[in-house]
């Protein structure tokens, strides 16, 4: 991660700067100082959607720091605002037989996660359900789809989908977290890689099984590495819609 600025302090009262800078492209900050058993680091200017500690204790020589992604909660739901390349936040997800499994669960199983944002009147996200269905059956292995609803009842949301009998996850969802992601309209498509990051937001209906299969193809790949896409036909081998 490069560009997070990196003060050092002797110690966690946080008192007499030793040294600061910022990360290289390969996320790495040195200094050389007296050898001591109490500095810590301060993490600054970290992108969006990073849980960031206080302090971080400095051990030996080299200290590897890990972020994760921040978990969404009533608190901080109204305050995030996230774009592509951002780390997306932990959610709960209820899953078909009703019980809740976390985002990043999948992310564990899964070589990506697909949310596709969509409600019961919306005439375009129903057309490319088929669409949508036929290519998930084709790598549900490495993928996870999962159609959320900002809008609609549980029960609803249950009968549409027995009724056309679609495989893929659909459940509710807060209508803040459209918010946090500035989804414009429905239906949007939005993928989460395999690295927890935001890669790639469609908006507008997919009227074509191929789109689909081209990105799941992509984001599943065994030589895939972060990349951010700023729409479907961007994607290796898909043409626009």
């Amino acid at each position: 991660m490069e560009k997070v600025r990196v003060k050092i302090y002797p110690d966690d009262s946080l008192i007499n700067l030793v040294t600061m800078g910022n990360t290289d492209a390969n996320g790495t900050f040195s200094f050389v100082s007296e050898p001591s058993d109490s500095y810590v680091a301060v993490l600054q200017n970290v992108p969006k959607g990073y849980g960031v500690d206080a302090v971080y204790p400095l051990e030996g020589e080299e200290t590897v720091i890990k972020l994760g992604a921040v978990t969404l909660t009533e608190e901080n739901m109204g305050s995030l605002k996230l774009s592509l390349g951002n780390p997306m936040p932990d959610f709960p997800i209820t899953a078909p037989d009703g019980s809740e499994v976390m985002l990043y669960e999948l992310l564990s199983e899964k070589k990506a996660v697909v949310l596709n944002f969509w409600n019961l009147d919306c005439v375009p996200c129903k057309m490319e359900f088929p669409y949508l269905q036929s290519a998930y059956e084709q790598f549900s292995e490495d993928v996870a789809v999962i159609a959320l609803n900002p809008f609609d009842a549980d029960a609803a949301i249950t009968a549409f989908q027995q009724e056309k009998g679609y495989t893929f996850w659909m459940a509710q969802c807060d209508y803040r977290l459209e918010t946090i992601l500035s989804i414009p309209a429905h239906p949007t498509t939005v993928v989460i890689d395999r690295f927890g990051a935001i890669t790639l937001i469609h908006t507008g209906s997919v009227p074509d099984e191929q789109p689909f299969v081209d990105m799941f193809s992509f984001f599943a790949g065994d030589d895939y590495q972060h990349t951010v896409i700023d729409d479907l036909d961007q994607l290796p081998g898909n043409t626009p819609a």
